[in-house]
C-alpha cells in the first residue's frame, strides 16, 4: 500500500504513514438533504463526478524529504510560469470503487481490476493532483515526519 507521486522527471513512494487512516476523501460539495415545509425531501447535489483530496501526514527519509520538497517547487515552479502544476498520483492505498464495468480512469500499471459484483468493479486508479497544502516536516532522528495535502485536479482518464 502506497502512494506515488510524480511530476517533470521526479518521483517519490510513499508507504510509511502516521495514521491507520486511509488518506483519501471525498471533497465537497457532495449530496445534500433538505425538506420542504410540508416535510418532503429533496435531495441536490453536484451534477460532475466528486473531486478527492489526500490529507496524509507520513513518514520520509531525509533524502525522500528532499524529492518531496523537490516535487512541492517544481509543481509551484509550473504554476507560476504558465504550464501545467499537475503532479501524477498512483493511489494504491484505496481501491477506486465505480458502478461500471469497464474502468473509467487510467490505472496504475501492474495492477488489476476487480469485479465486486455484475454491475461493480474496483481498481487503483491514477489522478491528477495539486497541492493543497505544502509539506511540513518534523525531525525525528534518523526520519522525519511531513503532512501535506493533495486535491485532484482533473480525472487521468482510462485509454
Amino acid at each position: 500500500m502506497s502512494l506515488t507521486l510524480s511530476i517533470n522527471g521526479l518521483s517519490l513512494i510513499i508507504s510509511k504513514f502516521n495514521r491507520p487512516t486511509l488518506p483519501r476523501a471525498i471533497v465537497e460539495p457532495i449530496n445534500t438533504l433538505k425538506y420542504s415545509i410540508a416535510g418532503s425531501s429533496a435531495i441536490g447535489g453536484p451534477s460532475f463526478l466528486p473531486k478527492y483530496v489526500w490529507s496524509i501526514s507520513a513518514i520520509l527519509l531525509p533524502n525522500e524529504s528532499s524529492i518531496l520538497e523537490g516535487i512541492w517547487w517544481q509543481s509551484d515552479n509550473n504554476r507560476r510560469s504558465g504550464t501545467s502544476p499537475s503532479i501524477l498520483l498512483y493511489d494504491t492505498n484505496q481501491l477506486f470503487v465505480e458502478g461500471t464495468m469497464t474502468p473509467s480512469r487510467a490505472i496504475v500499471p501492474n495492477t488489476a481490476v476487480e469485479s465486486i459484483d455484475s454491475g461493480h468493479i474496483a481498481y487503483y486508479a491514477q489522478f491528477n493532483c495539486l497541492f493543497k497544502q505544502p509539506p511540513t516536516f518534523e525531525e525525528l532522528g534518523q526520519v522525519n515526519s511531513v503532512s501535506f495535502a493533495l486535491q485532484e485536479l482533473d480525472t487521468v482518464s482510462a485509454a
